[in-house]
């Protein structure tokens, strides 16, 4: 494996502190949301995790929209209908 560089060490370094400064407020009983800002900063696991979020919002989103179609389609032939119903009545 190779031996990292200067900048990557001092980087997990950097997010090694965040990581322990915000245990050591938590176990202080600090329970201020910037205590965590940062955590999860340069972890692939954790991108990963929001990245699938993100999918699945999409996702809904499309189905949600979808949907709005369909019920607006339905919306549109009920009114045909009765406007064809109306018509048909009127003319009798």
């Amino acid at each position: 494996m190779p031996e990292q560089t200067d900048r990557e060490r001092i980087e997990s370094l950097e997010r090694e502190v965040i990581k322990l400064t915000a245990r050591l407020n938590m176990l202080e009983g600090k329970k201020d949301w910037r205590a965590v800002v940062g955590i999860f900063k340069g972890d692939d696991v954790m991108k990963g995790i929001v990245d699938e979020g993100r999918k699945i919002r999409e996702a809904e989103r499309e189905e949600a929209k979808r949907e709005g179609e369909r019920e607006d389609a339905e919306e549109k032939r009920k009114a045909r209908l009765k406007a064809k119903r109306k018509k048909k009545v009127a003319g009798k």
